[in-house]
């Protein structure tokens, strides 16, 4: 689309952006496309003035996007449903099975196993308060740690 910058008028409130070329351009398209455009590309009744505005245009009236308290779906208010508990009750009946199950096999091979009969290897008594040397010896360490 070419631009058609001899239609442009600018006021002295509408500067064009100082940072760069490219933003000047794009400004200076912008404002050229608001001058050029007709009246109900943007929706804005014809101006006597030369400059278009943004503002000028008929704005239109909020429309609230919020939902509505009758909308809203609550299937727990309402009645109840016996035929959809089924699909429930049927997987907690196997996962209860299954638990019964792995304690009977739990309990089978624990009853299976033998009982070892283990060889003492030492008895000591120290109810009495002194070590037998003929088992134990002191050990000192002057290491700091006890």
């Amino acid at each position: 689309m070419p631009i058609n910058l001899s239609n442009l008028r600018l006021n002295l409130n509408d500067a064009p952006p100082q940072s760069s070329s490219f933003a000047t351009e794009k400004w200076r398209q912008m404002q050229a496309n608001m001058v050029s455009a007709p009246p109900s590309a943007h929706g804005a009744q014809p101006s006597s003035s030369s400059t278009m505005s943004f503002f000028s245009a008929k704005q239109r009236r909020f429309k609230s996007r919020r939902v509505k308290k009758e909308e809203i779906h609550r299937p727990w208010i309402g009645e109840k449903d016996r035929q959809r508990i089924w699909p429930l009750i049927f997987p907690l009946i196997g996962v209860f099975l299954g638990l019964i199950y792995s304690g009977l096999c739990i309990y089978q091979g624990m009853a299976a196993a033998p009982v070892q009969q283990y060889c003492l290897v030492m008895d000591e008594d120290f109810s009495s308060g002194t070590l037998d040397p003929a088992v134990w010896t002191y050990e000192v360490a002057l290491g700091g740690f006890g």
